[in-house]
């Protein structure tokens, strides 16, 4: 019995929570980024919305954008690079680098345009995956008991 114990103690001390975390963050932010920046799809998988035609027409062709009249949250390109992966008391975080493009973020997800609804928070699937990518993680370390 202490040998069983002893195992288990020892792959829970091994249990490296940074580790996990960061790996589970990293993972996030990057389905996070296309979904949003790319894809153009709000927490609920439905569109974010459309642009003017206005925008998408004679806005956003100066900066090089050609998505069309999908909302992308996107035109310099500086909302999605200043999404980032910080550390916290217990694990890894995702956030902005600056409090103005944390501001931009909330100020997006109010807009009744966009329907006032959840945007920059993880999708079902996508917390799915965090949890997959935890048990993985915590399997490969008390597989080695």
């Amino acid at each position: 019995m202490d040998v069983v114990v002893n195992k288990i103690d020892k792959a829970m001390s091994d249990l490296d929570i940074d580790r996990m975390t960061r790996l589970q963050a990293s993972t996030l932010l990057a389905l996070m980024r296309k979904r949003i920046h790319t894809e153009g799809l709000a927490s609920d998988g439905r569109p974010i919305g459309k642009y003017s035609t206005y925008y998408f027409s004679k806005v956003r062709p100066k900066y090089g954008r050609k998505e069309g009249d999908k909302v992308v949250l996107s035109l310099t390109r500086s909302m999605e690079q200043g999404m980032v992966l910080f550390p916290i008391a217990k694990g890894t975080a995702i956030g902005y680098a600056t409090p103005e493009l944390f501001q931009r973020a909330k100020w997006q997800e109010k807009r009744p345009a966009y329907g006032s609804r959840a945007i920059f928070s993880p999708t079902e699937s996508e917390r799915l995956i965090v949890e997959e990518i935890g048990r993985n993680y915590i399997k490969e370390v008390f597989g080695q008991l």
